[in-house]
C-alpha cells in the first residue's frame, strides 16, 4: 500500500523543473508562463493526485490494467459526445485491451472501491 503521497508529489514536481533547469527551456519570464499555463498546472497536479491516491488501496498491477481502461471509456466517449466512430480495427483492439484489464481484475484479492474509482 502507499502512504507517502505528499512526498512523490513533490518529487515529481521537483524532478519537472530539474530537467528543465539542466535543459536550459526555463522560461525567461516565470511570471507570465506561470499566468498562461496555471490552468495546466492544476490538471496536472489533480492527475498526479488522483493517480497516487487510487495506489493506496490497489497494488500497481492492478492500477495498470484498471488504466488500460482508459481507452475504451475514451472510445466510448467519442462516440457518445463527438458522433466519431472508430474504425473496425481500433475498436477490436481496444475491446481486447478491455477485456484483459477486466480479466486480470477478476483476480484481486484486495478490493477497495473508492481506490478503482480513481484509478
Amino acid at each position: 500500500k502507499f502512504k507517502e503521497l505528499t512526498f512523490m508529489m513533490l518529487l515529481e514536481r521537483l524532478l519537472v523543473m530539474a530537467s528543465l533547469g539542466l535543459s536550459g527551456n526555463l522560461p525567461a519570464k516565470p511570471l507570465t508562463a506561470m499566468s498562461q499555463l496555471w490552468a495546466l498546472a492544476l490538471v496536472s497536479l489533480l492527475t498526479t493526485f488522483v493517480a497516487l491516491s487510487s495506489l493506496e488501496g490497489l497494488n500497481v498491477p492492478m492500477y495498470n490494467a484498471l488504466k488500460r481502461l482508459t481507452s475504451l471509456v475514451t472510445l466510448l466517449a467519442e462516440f457518445l459526445i463527438l458522433n466519431k466512430r472508430a474504425s473496425r480495427e481500433v475498436s477490436m483492439a481496444v475491446l481486447l485491451i478491455a477485456a484483459g484489464a477486466v480479466l486480470a481484475g477478476l483476480h484481486d484479492l484486495e478490493y477497495a472501491p473508492l481506490s478503482y474509482l480513481w484509478a
